[in-house]
């Protein structure tokens, strides 16, 4: 059970993770280019 509830966190972790940089990224790039147009379609 222990080692269940510790494997699970590690992957919700890494899919938080990967669903933040999956959100954020985008914007970031779109920041960094100053294009506003692709922002919005993101």
């Amino acid at each position: 059970m222990c080692l269940f509830l510790l494997r699970f966190a590690c992957t919700f972790k890494t899919f938080k993770l990967l669903l933040f940089r999956a959100t954020y990224t985008p914007y970031i790039l779109c920041i960094q280019s100053l294009h506003l147009h692709s922002c919005i379609f993101y």
